[in-house]
């Protein structure tokens, strides 16, 4: 079993910020498309360069995650 760790001060912004996202959705969990749509939410923070580098547009990729979201 791997010891835990302590988790870097980015980290738990980024996972209290999804888990506000799932609470605002209603959800009763905290899912992976909570933490993407955090990260989408904090993209200056965060290391998204590579999504723009393929040319895709936060925004719209924002939208699509949350839609997803809305219908688990």
């Amino acid at each position: 079993m791997i010891e835990p760790r302590p988790l870097a001060p980015e980290l738990v912004r980024l996972l209290n910020s999804a888990n506000r996202i799932a609470e605002h959705g209603g959800t009763t969990e905290t899912g992976i498309e909570h933490l993407l749509l955090a990260m989408l939410l904090n993209a200056d923070e965060l290391p998204v360069d590579e999504l723009r580098k393929h040319n895709l547009e936060l925004g719209q990729v924002f939208t699509r995650i949350a839609e997803h979201a809305a219908r688990r």
